[in-house]
């Protein structure tokens, strides 16, 4: 999945993606907050079951804020609470 995102930091053509019940974690949501901050082409992102946590979640969102493409993103059955 780290291999995937650092390829779509130049994607043209891309716009749906799902990486859902890849086992991500913090390291792999670094890696896709990276491609989410330069990519201007996807639109929608599956990342259901990724064993994302709280910390993941943290840098994804910080990410969104400059992202103005994605507005489907799939964050079911991970491991993140409400605190």
């Amino acid at each position: 999945a780290q291999h995937l995102a650092n390829a779509l930091t130049d994607n043209t053509t891309l716009t749906r993606l799902n990486i859902s019940s890849n086992s991500i974690g913090i390291n792999g949501a670094l890696t896709w907050s990276k491609t989410l901050l330069v990519n201007s082409t996807l639109t929608d992102l599956g990342m259901k079951g990724c064993e994302i946590d709280n910390e993941a979640i943290l840098h994804l969102s910080a990410a969104l804020q400059s992202n103005s493409t994605l507005k489907k993103l799939n964050l079911g059955h991970n491991r993140f609470k409400d605190e």
